[in-house]
């Protein structure tokens, strides 16, 4: 392993506060980070779900994540909310 690679890590980690599947409902929440491929994070972005961008969950349930976005309200599913990084 190399020298300073946890301290990355941590860094990586300590970054993301918790997943947009696990924010709080009707409390804002900024997108810190997208896990999904180029196409996929493309899309987000054009939606106004972005690194950066402010978001509200609007309703989460087991399958389907309902979120806000100053432009628009989407419907995400909750694999896909897993990976995206809030802090809020």
């Amino acid at each position: 392993m190399r020298k300073g690679h946890n301290r990355r890590l941590f860094r990586i980690f300590y970054r993301v506060d918790k997943t947009l599947r696990d924010a709080v409902c009707n409390v804002p929440a900024q997108i810190v980070s997208l896990g999904a491929e180029q196409t996929l994070a493309d899309r987000l972005r054009a939606l106004g779900m972005g690194e950066g961008d402010s978001v509200t969950v609007l309703r989460a349930g087991r399958r389907v994540i309902y979120v806000r976005t100053p432009s628009t309200v989407a419907a995400l599913g909750a694999d896909l909310a897993a990976r995206i990084g809030v802090r809020q």
